[in-house]
């Protein structure tokens, strides 16, 4: 197939510039905006239009804190009316033309009526923005196909949505999703964004920098970006929610029950979700091994959760690229219940449960090309795969906020306990031999933790805090292999192997912080000493002798390490100006690691520096450097217990093992609220990098190092995106381009490689409401990657091209509704491989009211266009892998669906 990175390449150049500029051909106003008793208004708007006040603006501004604020008009323009408004104040209209003198200054005069919002029009705007929020009134973005919170959420200029419904504002993920303020959806709040209807909000709010604590207010210097759902008057203080049930049949039962119910009041706020069926479209405990994105865990008694090394590796449902119900066929159930519940006006509760269950099955073929060094590895491999996976978690978190802010107080109880268990069976077909053996691995994880903070503030901008942490993990594991061949040789000889394993972390950490603000600049200065304890031991039992030979016997080991650590860390903030603010953060400390055999030193560092420069209102552009050397996790001084290996050593580089390097990035972003308008390009380069990775594993028998060694690494990444919404049409578009470079030198199985990787992607989504009743979503993704051996030891460049494209088509005729979902994916190869998949669902529902409540009835056809299996191409370091994988029978399913 043709170099698709000539076609790309046009493309992503055209997207790199569809970002909204301005011309040089200008002319400025710039003045000051006052009260009556001349102080400044800071957040005060002023816009200009042509001619008079209900033309379209020309350009707009906020004040900023001295009440300055400044604008750009086109130089064709002579004169221009000047319109100012401000909460509270009359709206000052003022005639100002090309040949005044001086900046102006507007006093504004306090209003009779005293207006609710800031606003751009006689009647609210759908967009409003005051300080860090912005607020989105949804009845301009929602039509009668919106079904959850999701599908609106994806029409909100400058918000995206991807496949796994992680959510992000101008490329930057969100933390998490609010409830009226509070944060009762969790860390993983695609759960309720993809449960909720869409007509139970009438209002979404984006809040940059946000602090959930209230202490930290003036002291803030939180990057957090989250999003705000605010309900409808009719949904507070009541019981309201969905209940979704089905049954249908193809070649097995299939069925569905789906549940949310939530009161939302002033005093409490109650959510309650359960998701059981096996139709591919359910929760499971995958959602939850999830933490909060984009999150400074010392600022949060939730954060930084102790995690278990990867001992035994984990199997699970493969999926070549289409949706979920296409290719699980297994049973999960999820239940979840999250309620704050208000003791006092200064004492909250929050309480949280969560358990949730899977069983499946599946079966997979996969062929496989493996060269290294001229030497070529082919191997067939079948496969099935039997997994039984249950999770729980349960947290408690009381909070107390003093009446004036002066003082806060948070503990935080947490557990955890995950059972994954698989047993598969494989058939291995070489050149020389068929392999047939059987694996199975159990595994729990349990986990705890107890975690204690207080802030108060000193004086009027100075806030003192101090934390505790007390955590406890445990994880027993077990791996039995009959039949195994041995690793990583196609010799015939067979093993069984019984390995038992144990891993125990004992934690406990204390942290003292300083905040500060005077004038313009902002810091904070923390100490944390913190101690682990880790307890590690192996068991491992062989029964034939060329096993013995080749494993060296069986084995019964321990071992235990503790670290201890000091570090320092220091963030520091400063407003240059309007328009202008730095920001520099240094952590660094000492880290000594012992165990019986040695003790070890590390110190490490971390440096960041940047600098944000707004050039209007809408845009401004953002330079980061950063540098880093850090010590290792705990885990990786000990290897990887994995058949053929020792299963336990101290890795002889593991005091090499630090994590460095240098990053330095360019974004220059722009969001036009009132033009439904946002847009970013984002440029990085990483240079002297060194650290350890986990190989990614295709198939059982082919493990090349686990870990493994890459240094020297050098990349540069350019992204783009761009997003515009027609109200009118409720049309919204988006463009995201990105194309990366890479190269590194790998240290694979005791080989020493340098390859180089280069990718493109261009993503493009259509969302478009036509005629009021029909609505199209579009989004197609293109993407290229090429791996490529510099020194040419490999043979051959590897290259796998992808094509991802999702169509939905619905309609809304009176009382009915009909849908047509319909995916494509296709891969190819320069050596001819090639995969095509298609996967497509067809509805129809009928709108009825069953006790006075809105019901529908929906009959459904799943994957009408089945074509028995889906088989898609992986690319990796000299491997390329054609995957094989059983798609799901047709079948018809029967909802009923009610909303009260």
């Amino acid at each position: 197939m043709p170099n698709i990175t000539f076609r790309l390449l046009p493309l992503l150049l055209c997207s790199l510039c569809v970002l909204p500029g301005r011309g040089q051909d200008v002319w400025t106003i710039a003045g000051t905006i006052l009260d009556e008793n001349n102080k400044a208004l800071a957040q005060a708007l002023v816009y200009a239009n042509p001619s008079d006040s209900s033309a379209q603006f020309i350009d707009f501004a906020y004040t900023d804190d001295a009440g300055a604020f400044e604008l750009s008009i086109p130089t064709e323009r002579a004169a221009v009316l000047l319109k100012v408004q401000y909460l509270g104040y009359e709206t000052s209209l003022r005639p100002i033309t090309k040949t005044a003198d001086g900046p102006v200054t507007i006093s504004l005069k306090p209003a009779d009526n005293k207006l609710k919002e800031v606003v751009v029009s006689e009647e609210r705007p759908p967009i409003t923005k005051r300080s860090d929020t912005t607020s989105y009134d949804l009845e301009d973005f929602r039509d009668s196909t919106d079904y959850t919170v999701e599908d609106l959420i994806k029409k909100l200029p400058g918000v995206q949505v991807d496949e796994n419904g992680q959510i992000s504002v101008n490329g930057k993920a969100i933390k998490t999703v609010l409830v009226e303020g509070d944060d009762l959806l969790g860390k993983r709040y695609d759960i309720a964004t993809k449960s909720i209807r869409s007509d139970f909000i009438g209002e979404i709010e984006v809040i940059d920098h946000y602090q959930e604590n209230p202490v930290l207010k003036d002291v803030n210097l939180s990057d957090d970006v989250v999003l705000n759902l605010l309900l409808k008057e009719d949904k507070k203080n009541v019981i309201s929610g969905t209940l979704n049930a089905g049954a249908g049949y193809g070649t097995e039962w299939k069925g569905l029950l789906h549940a949310n119910i939530f009161s939302i009041s002033r005093k409490h706020k109650i959510i309650g979700l359960t998701d059981n069926g096996n139709i591919g479209q359910h929760y499971g405990v995958e959602e939850l091994r999830a933490t909060y994105l984009n999150q400074n865990y010392q600022d949060d008694v939730r954060g930084a959760e102790p995690n278990s090394p990867l001992l035994l590796y984990e199997r699970s449902i493969r999926n070549p690229g289409l949706p979920s119900p296409y290719v699980d066929n297994g049973q999960s159930y999820f239940s979840t219940l999250r309620s704050i519940y208000r003791l006092d006006e200064h004492w909250k509760l929050q309480a949280n449960g969560i358990w949730a269950r899977k069983k499946d099955q599946q079966r997979t073929a996969q062929r496989q090309s493996f060269g290294l060094e001229d030497n070529t590895f082919d191997l067939n491999t079948s496969e099935l795969l039997n997994i039984q996976d249950q999770f729980w978690e349960s947290d408690l978190l009381l909070s107390y906020i003093h009446p004036e802010s002066e003082r806060s107080w948070q503990t935080y109880l947490n557990y955890q306990q995950a059972n994954p268990q698989s047993q598969f069976s494989t058939l291995e077909t070489r050149p020389e031999a068929q392999l047939d053996y059987q694996t199975s691995t159990w595994e729990k994880e349990r986990t705890w933790r107890l975690v204690s903070l207080y802030s108060e503030k000193w004086g009027e901008q100075n806030v003192l805090q101090a934390r505790v942490k007390l955590s406890d993990l445990t994880n027993p594991q077990r791996l039995s292999l009959e039949d195994e061949p041995p690793f990583p040789s196609s010799s015939p000889y067979l093993r069984q192997v019984y390995q038992t394993m144990g891993y125990e972390q004992r934690s406990a950490e204390a942290m003292g912080r300083w905040l500060w603000a005077s004038g313009r600049q902002k810091g904070a200065v923390t100490a944390t000493y913190s101690n682990k304890a880790v307890g590690f031991d192996n068991q491992i039992d062989v029964e034939d002798e060329a096993s013995e030979m080749l494993l060296g016997g069986p084995v019964d080991a321990k071992e235990q390490l503790n670290r201890h650590a000091v570090l320092f860390s220091s963030r520091w903030q400063f407003q240059a100006s309007s328009k202008t603010e730095l920001k520099a953060s240094v952590n660094t400390g000492r880290v000594t690691t012992r165990l019986p055999a040695y003790t070890t030193e590390d110190y490490p560092f971390q440096a960041q520096a940047s600098v944000e420069r707004a050039f209007t209102p809408a845009t401004a552009l953002h330079l980061r450097y950063g540098y880093s050397q850090s010590v290792p996790a705990l885990h990786d001084y000990l290897s990887v217990p994995f058949l053929a290996e020792r299963f336990l050593f101290v890795q002889s580089a593991a005091q090499d093992n630090m994590e460095s390097g240098h990053s330095l990035r360019l974004r220059l972003k722009h969001k036009d609220e009132l033009k439904f308008r946002s847009g970013y390009i984002s440029a990085g380069y990483q240079f002297g990098q060194q650290f350890w990775q986990q190989q990614v594993r295709f198939e059982p028998s082919l493990q090349i190092a686990q870990p493994y060694f890459s240094r020297g690494n050098t990349g540069f990444t350019v992204m783009a995106g761009f997003d515009q919404f027609f109200p009118k049409g409720k049309i919204s578009l988006e463009a995201r381009p990105a194309y990366s470079w890479r190269r590194a030198e790998l240290i694979l199985a005791g080989k020493r490689v340098n390859l180089a990787n280069e990718s493109i992607q261009l993503l493009t989504a259509l969302h478009a409401t036509l005629f009021k009743r029909l609505k199209l979503n579009l989004r197609h993704t293109l993407r290229q990657v090429n791996i490529r051996d510099i020194d040419g030891s490999a043979p051959g460049a590897n290259q796998v091209f992808t094509s991802r494209s999702t169509l939905e088509l619905f309609a809304d005729l009176k009382s009915w509704s009909f849908s047509t979902v319909l995916n494509h994916n296709y891969y190819s190869s320069p050596d001819g491989l090639e995969a095509t998949l298609w996967g497509s669902q067809l509805r129809a529902s009928k709108s009825l009211t069953f006790f006075r409540k809105p019901t529908q009835i929906t009959l459904s056809c799943f994957n009408p266009l089945n074509i028995q299996a889906y088989q898609r191409l992986l690319t990796s370091d000299y491997l390329i892998l054609q995957d094989e994988v059983g798609a799901i029978a047709p079948y018809l399913l029967l909802n009923w669906d009610i909303t009260f």
